[in-house]
C-alpha cells in the first residue's frame, strides 16, 4: 500500500527533489490512509481517474479503498479507469444533490449513474465508478 497515493501541497517538490521546508512530503500513501480513524466518515468520494486500482493479491486490492476502509470509512465511491471531466461532473453534482435529498447512498448513486446514462450513453462516461460498501 506504499505504491498507492495521493499528492496534496508539497508533493511536486519531492518528486522533483527540490528541498522541502514542510513537515511532509505532500504525498499520502494507502498505508498512511489505513492508519488515521475516519470511523466517523460515511463516504468518501474519489472521482479522480483510477481511484480503485491498486496492486492485487489473493487477498484483494492494496489500494487507496484498501486504506481507506482500514480506517474506518463506511462507503466509497471510486473509478477504475481514467474518466471524462464533465461527464463525471455531472455524475457527482447529481449524487451529491440526490443523497442529500434522500439520505440513501446506494439510490443517490444508483440515479445519478442512470441520468448521466441518459446524456452520455458510452459505458466510457457512466460505468467507471464503483459504490463499495454501501452502508447505510
Amino acid at each position: 500500500m506504499m505504491r498507492t497515493g495521493l499528492a496534496m501541497v508539497g508533493a511536486n517538490d519531492t518528486w522533483r527533489g527540490a528541498e522541502n521546508t514542510m513537515h511532509s512530503d505532500g504525498i499520502v500513501t494507502a498505508s498512511e490512509l489505513s492508519t488515521l480513524n475516519l470511523e466517523g466518515v460515511q463516504i468518501a468520494v474519489m472521482s479522480a481517474c483510477q481511484t480503485a486500482l491498486g496492486s492485487y493479491s489473493s487477498e484483494g486490492v492494496f489500494g487507496l479503498q484498501r486504506g481507506l476502509k482500514q480506517a474506518g470509512v463506511r462507503s466509497i465511491i471510486a473509478s477504475l479507469w481514467t474518466v471524462d471531466d464533465a461527464s463525471t461532473s455531472h455524475m457527482m453534482s447529481r449524487f451529491y444533490q440526490l443523497l442529500l435529498t434522500t439520505g440513501d447512498k446506494s439510490a443517490a448513486f444508483r440515479q445519478a449513474m442512470i441520468e448521466t446514462r441518459q446524456q452520455w450513453t458510452s459505458r466510457y462516461h457512466w460505468a467507471a465508478f464503483t459504490l463499495i460498501d454501501a452502508v447505510d
